[in-house]
């Protein structure tokens, strides 16, 4: 968002409409960003229904006054490629092949329906009831009803169809999203300003909070309202720590840019002066909060920002003074990542961890789209990445997860993706 906001707007107003009115992509996305700040987190099924529900229904009221709100997006059109390319592939994943097909070529897809007999039949022999050790398998005499299903005629690509289903709804909103921002931001500054402002509040709203929970160990309930058990580890409304942390290091960004943008126009260089060390007290604010919170992977955002007033900085003293010094504090930081690396200090965290026992057999097509949270537990045969009562977490790269689900090709568009987004900052901070 901060991108639209310091690119260039220019692009004029479309006043085509099919009722003569247009409706604003304004108020369908500041209802969304306030339900999403204050939703518990949005990790239950009624808050991700909701938030889909107003991104959906928004972008449709928006398209419905505006008929060319339905088209490539200029600046968010990388994004908008990668959720396409995904929603494809699961469409392509759902689509019901011949189950020989799947049997000559050696699939997994087929081959769990015959195990899954064999091993049922095994468990009724009277070779592994006499002894559990026998190699042999003969099935007991009495009678018994399988439970194992027979392999179906149809079988699709996808190892979860219906959270592959699932999951194509969730793609829709996503694009609804890029395309109500690429709407915004051709309304104008202003607009997606405000909008700045919005998040930006709610995300000290989200940090004034969880100031406050810091400091009540027995707390038993979300915002005081929703009791739950994971609310002793809530940041403020969201129930993930982690995730909490990520909204307040893209909304307080927001708010800096917003104030330290705002000093400029002021004609009185003591207002100047103040506004801008409000901007300061803000950093110096999700400083003392992150200090306080148990996430290792939230100072690595407050790393890069120094990167970004170095290069602003050194951009008034020439192209080589520019590469010099951000080309120094790059060395450092990365040296310093290295460091942490060897030490385990960052790999020993989940989303860093990428274990050998992961199953890469299928990486053309992938298990299906969202397959992975009830696919992959099953598929990994080491067991030192369980803890007793706990769900698995550890295999939690955002990469492995994109080449379990879609396949090699959803995997390198992510790659690209994460690139260009690195690029755009830089530019941007440039």
């Amino acid at each position: 968002m901060s991108f639209l906001i310091a690119a260039n707007s220019s692009v004029p107003q479309t006043k085509t409409s099919f009722t003569g009115v247009n409706i604003s992509a304004f108020w369908p996305l500041a209802l969304f960003f306030v339900f999403s700040s204050i939703a518990f987190g949005c990790m239950e099924g009624w808050a991700i229904a909701t938030c889909e529900v107003i991104l959906l229904v928004g972008a449709a009221l928006v398209g419905w006054t505006g008929k060319d709100f339905w088209r490539i997006p200029r600046r968010l059109w990388l994004p908008a490629l990668l959720i396409v390319v995904l929603a494809c592939i699961g469409l392509v994943q759902l689509v019901p092949l011949p189950a020989g097909w799947w049997h000559s070529w050696g699939s997994e897809r087929y081959a769990r329906y015959s195990d899954g007999a064999k091993g049922e039949a095994l468990l009724h022999s009277d070779d592994y009831i006499q002894d559990p050790f026998s190699p042999k398998s003969n099935a007991h005499e009495e009678n018994w009803t399988p439970l194992t299903p027979n392999p179906p005629a149809w079988i699709p690509a996808s190892f979860t169809p219906a959270a592959t289903g699932r999951a194509l709804i969730a793609l829709a909103a996503a694009l609804c999203l890029i395309l109500l921002l690429e709407r915004l931001a051709e309304e104008g500054r202003g607009r997606l300003r405000l909008l700045g402002w919005i998040v930006g509040v709610m995300g000290l709203l989200v940090v004034a909070v969880a100031m406050i929970q810091h400091h009540n160990e027995a707390r038993k309930a979300i915002l005081w309202i929703r009791e739950s058990t994971r609310a002793g580890n809530a940041f403020g409304p969201f129930v993930n720590g982690n995730h909490g942390e990520a909204f307040v290091n893209v909304a307080l960004p927001l708010l800096y840019y917003l104030t330290w943008r705002a000093s400029y126009f002021q004609k009185k260089i003591a207002d100047r002066i103040g506004i801008k060390a409000i901007a300061l007290a803000l950093l110096a604010l999700q400083v003392t909060v992150l200090a306080v919170s148990h996430s290792k992977g939230a100072f690595l955002a407050l790393s890069l920002y120094p990167l970004a007033f170095i290069l602003r900085g050194a951009k008034k003293r020439g192209r080589w003074a520019q590469r010099a010094v951000a080309t120094t504090y790059a060395l450092l930081l990365g040296a310093v990542m290295v460091m942490g690396v060897w030490s385990g200090l960052i790999s020993d965290d989940g989303h860093f961890d990428i274990d050998r026992s992961v199953p890469l057999n299928h990486y053309v097509i992938g298990h299906g789209i969202n397959s992975f949270e009830g696919r992959l537990p099953a598929e990994i045969w080491n067991a030192s990445l369980f803890t007793a009562g706990v769900r698995n977490t550890a295999v939690e790269n955002e990469y492995l997860q994109l080449l379990f689900e879609g396949g090699i090709l959803s995997a390198l568009l992510g790659v690209v993706m994460g690139g260009a987004i690195i690029y755009l900052a830089i530019e941007l901070a440039l």
